[in-house]
């Protein structure tokens, strides 16, 4: 007979490469003027995306690349300046530049509160693999979670659990689970437009298509008297960093990702 009752460890979740994510995430960073040597970074792109496998999640490897490297601004020109396979066309971004571009409006967000990995986080770290991961339960747009929700509770009405508080509890519950040299955090907009080159390469469909992702690395934001929060989506084919209201809709989540810790550049 069997022994019950102890703790469990999730096995290792083996993570979507299909044909060729590797390449592809390559030729994104090649696009983003970022590679110097091809076959090291080939190299070095498969082993971290490899040691995703031990994550304990299933979801959708990229590279997380701090400002130090490029900014959330230079991604986006990367993303609308490529030349695609088979010249594929794709609209220019949508971008709300009193919210998302540092210095266009003083309630807008600042250089140094974009690309953090946490929210008041410092973005002091190096480029390195991240999982975006999956929510089971949704078909529609897997890498949404805890939607119905707000973001924060200034937004509650009565105890209403907020997706702040929801990310915290499933970091929790993550670093419960003992994950060696793993740790889980909120998937911010710049993670979002490298998956959507990425994809872009590749020829497949969009991220956030039917729903909206709040980028919960951001604090709230005082736009023209309004409070906003930013979040990402897609018109079709055509990636957005648009406004939420913060409060909660029935599409509109947040993203998590696992990588590795301690990565201080």
């Amino acid at each position: 007979m069997a022994i019950e009752g102890l703790i469990t460890v999730p096995q290792p979740s083996e993570v979507n490469l299909n044909d060729d994510h590797v390449g592809a995430s390559v030729e994104a960073l090649d696009i983003l003027g970022l590679v110097k040597d091809r076959d090291q970074v080939t190299e070095s792109v498969a082993a971290e995306y490899s040691a995703l496998n031990q994550s304990g999640r299933t979801g959708e490897a990229f590279v997380q690349l701090p400002r130090s490297v490029i900014t959330l601004e230079g991604m986006v020109n990367g993303l609308d300046n490529a030349k695609y396979p088979g010249d594929r066309q794709y609209p220019e971004t949508f971008v709300v530049c009193e919210l998302w571009t540092p210095g266009f409006d003083k309630g807008g967000y600042n250089a140094q509160e974009l690309d953090n990995l946490t929210l008041g986080g410092d973005g002091n770290f190096a480029p390195h693999a991240r999982l975006a991961i999956h929510n089971t339960a949704s078909a529609k747009e897997p890498l949404l979670h805890f939607l119905y929700k707000p973001i924060d509770s200034t937004r509650t009405k009565g105890k209403e659990q907020t997706q702040l508080g929801a990310i915290e509890k499933a970091v929790k519950a993550y670093e419960a689970e003992s994950h060696e040299g793993f740790e889980m955090t909120p998937l911010n907009a710049k993670a979002v437009a490298f998956i959507a080159l990425v994809r872009r390469i590749k020829g497949e469909a969009m991220p956030m298509a039917w729903g909206y992702m709040r980028d919960a690395t951001l604090s709230s934001k005082t736009v023209d008297g309004v409070s906003l929060v930013g979040y990402v989506h897609s018109f079709g084919d055509r990636f957005g960093l648009d406004e939420s209201d913060g409060y909660a809709r029935s599409n509109v989540g947040v993203g998590l990702s696992v990588g590795p810790k301690e990565l201080k550049s």
